[in-house]
């Protein structure tokens, strides 16, 4: 019993611990099995969370369909179409789609339903929830959803793709229409130089009709096969270089007869010849024949404008473009000598030239002609007188030029300058005869007067008045002859300067006996007519031995300037005389400290019958200093004068010694 007893107890034991060793077993096996499910089930849920991350982010749209019904749609989806979830999952995608494109996207969805072969993708419209209708590209599959067939379909918005597309179809139809429509042949060769596409309008050029066309070269209308080859050589060459052909020839119409045309044409891919050539074929003859008609009426006025008398210019910019010979003859060049040259170059200086612009641009800019008289410049530098004639080629813009005209009228104006000389030598005369007759009237009378008085009182007082009075008388009218004799070889010597027969005789002279002598004649003068008042100091200085003077010129010089010394200076006073003998001149200077002049009076001190504004009663005819000047002249020499008034003048002659004649 005991030993049983024992048996029994070790058996419990012993199940007992198996049992505790089978249920930890079991634990573990359990522990791992959650924990393996665990990680499943966390690789999972990651799983789904990239999927879910890809079919959010994903820029194409993504929908599933099951029993015509939304079951699921991405973001991009929505974003497509502009519904929210809410707004279509569970409902028909029918409406979603545009009316006209409903019964094709019905059938098609309908035939992948059924297993049937369809393409994968295709084009169609849908409507936004905004009403707006845009393309979509779809592109479907079969798959199971919630253990039933449904299609997943990738869509993605090709409205802008499908916006160009139209664009380049219209594009392209309507590029078809102009160069189809094109009044000047174009055709598409290949690298042979056969026809694969062509317009009507080259049809036409050649006579051909549009049938049969295709393939063949355009070697029957040139004139031979030599012209076909040489232009074929020349194309090749303008080809290989990415050069434009361009030619002008004549070829041969199916008919026979010739005619013109303008060839131009290059590579259609300049760093591939293969894709061939595009050309451009204008039918020329009608220009062919008005430029031998043009070349003929050309050369015909072109002989008509260079035979002309008047210079012609055609300018642009104001430059020349085109001038005729006898505009060339006037400026003293050849005619190529100007073209491309500024106007500038035949005007006096700039001035002149900007100046002309100014004035003629207006008056042409209104479409009017302009006309003036201009000074022009040779190209030896002369001056010339020419009447200017222009007019522009379009008003509305002088940039295409202007057409000149120009007349030599130097021979006019040179005689209207005379004829406005004499006028003025005649206005001038008429003018000292008026002076002169007033001088004379006036400065004739007093000498007569006092003679007259004088023999009066000789002829009723003479046997009483005392020989002293008689002889005062006799010396009075003595003096007033002299003066009268004095005032008319005054009135002779300027007749003869104003007529040019002044003449000029220049001699040996003793210049301080000469000078002397004419010093003694204005004292006596002076002191006979206003009394001892006025003292004249001689002086000379240098060598006399080498003096060669016109004697009666120098006696008028020098006789004038000491008188008019004398008489100017009425209150008395010392007049200086001084000569100055140089190497190869003389220098005479009369000073007085007399009434002076102004300043004003001095420009027109030699001017005939002149005399200054300040010479009160003092006798004078305005002769003496048109007589000294002229008489300087006729030696060659000048004279200065510097006066102040109230102060007193100075003159000063210098003649050449030798007696130089001058102008």
């Amino acid at each position: 019993m005991t030993v049983g007893l024992m048996t029994g107890s070790v058996d419990s034991v012993w199940l007992d611990a198996e049992v505790e060793r089978r249920v930890a077993v079991r634990l573990a096996e359990l522990s791992g099995r959650v924990a393996q499910m665990a990680d499943a089930e966390d690789a999972l849920r990651r799983s789904e969370e990239q999927y879910r991350q890809v079919v959010n982010n994903v820029s194409e749209g993504i929908i599933v369909l099951q029993d015509g019904r939304f079951a699921f749609a991405n973001p991009a989806a929505l974003q497509i179409t502009g519904y929210a979830a809410e707004d279509i999952l569970g409902r028909d995608f029918l409406p979603v789609v545009h009316p006209d494109d409903r019964a094709k996207v019905a059938d098609r969805h309908i035939r992948r339903l059924r297993g049937e072969e369809i393409e994968a993708r295709y084009d169609f419209r849908v409507i936004t929830k905004s009403g707006e209708a845009i393309w979509v590209e779809l592109g479907a599959v079969m798959i199971e959803w919630g253990g039933r067939p449904a299609t997943l379909s990738f869509a993605s918005n090709v409205n802008e793709r499908r916006r160009l597309e139209e664009n380049i179809r219209q594009n392209l139809a309507e590029r078809e229409i102009i160069l189809e429509n094109s009044i000047v042949g174009i055709a598409f060769l290949n690298p042979k130089g056969r026809l694969k596409w062509y317009n009507s309008a080259l049809a036409q050029i050649f006579g051909l009709t549009r049938e049969n066309m295709e393939g063949r070269t355009l070697e029957p209308h040139y004139l031979s096969r030599e012209a076909y080859l040489e232009t074929g050589a020349a194309v090749a060459g303008a080809v290989r270089d990415g050069r434009t052909f361009e030619s002008e020839i004549q070829m041969r119409h199916i008919d026979g007869s010739m005619f013109w045309v303008h060839l131009s044409g290059k590579a259609v891919n300049a760093t591939d010849l293969s894709k061939g050539t595009v050309w451009v074929v204008t039918n020329i003859t009608a220009r062919k024949a008005l430029e031998v008609e043009l070349k003929r009426t050309s050369s015909e006025r072109e002989a008509i404008l260079q035979s002309t008398l008047v210079g012609i210019t055609y300018s642009i910019g104001r430059r020349h473009v085109w001038v005729n010979r006898k505009f060339a003859e006037m400026i003293g060049c050849e005619p190529l000598d100007l073209i491309g040259q500024s106007s500038l170059v035949h005007f006096p200086d700039e001035y002149s030239w900007r100046e002309l612009g100014e004035i003629s641009q207006p008056v042409l800019a209104r479409g009017k002609p302009f006309s003036s008289e201009w000074q022009l410049k040779r190209h030896d530098g002369t001056l010339f007188w020419a009447q200017l004639f222009g007019r522009c080629v379009d008003p509305q813009d002088l940039d295409k030029g202007i057409i000149w005209t120009y007349l030599d009228i130097t021979e006019r104006k040179q005689a209207e300058e005379d004829i406005h000389d004499a006028l003025e030598k005649q206005k001038e005369l008429n003018y000292l005869k008026s002076r002169f007759v007033s001088m004379t009237s006036h400065e004739f009378r007093t000498p007569l007067s006092a003679i007259l008085s004088s023999v009066q009182l000789l002829k009723y007082y003479g046997e009483k008045l005392p020989p002293e009075e008689r002889r005062d008388l006799m010396e009075g009218m003595e003096s007033a002859v002299k003066r009268m004799t004095d005032m008319l070889d005054d009135v002779l010597v300027i007749g003869k300067a104003e007529s040019d027969r002044l003449e000029f005789r220049p001699a040996p002279l003793a210049l301080r006996v000469f000078c002397e002598r004419v010093v003694g004649d204005v004292r006596r003068i002076a002191q006979v007519s206003q009394g001892p008042r006025h003292e004249i100091e001689f002086r000379m200085s240098g060598d006399e031995a080498d003096v060669a003077l016109d004697k009666q010129l120098l006696q008028h010089i020098l006789g004038n300037l000491l008188s008019n010394a004398v008489k100017y200076s009425p209150h008395g006073g010392k007049v200086l005389f001084d000569v100055a003998c140089r190497q190869h001149e003389i220098e005479f200077s009369v000073a007085d400290h007399g009434i002076g002049m102004p300043a004003d009076d001095v420009p027109r001190l030699f001017e005939t019958f002149f005399r200054a504004s300040n010479v009160g009663n003092i006798s004078g005819t305005g002769l003496g200093l048109a007589i000294v000047k002229r008489s300087v002249d006729l030696h060659g020499g000048a004279i200065k004068v510097n006066s102040k008034l109230g102060e007193g003048t100075c003159f000063v002659v210098t003649l050449p010694s030798r007696g130089v004649a001058g102008t």
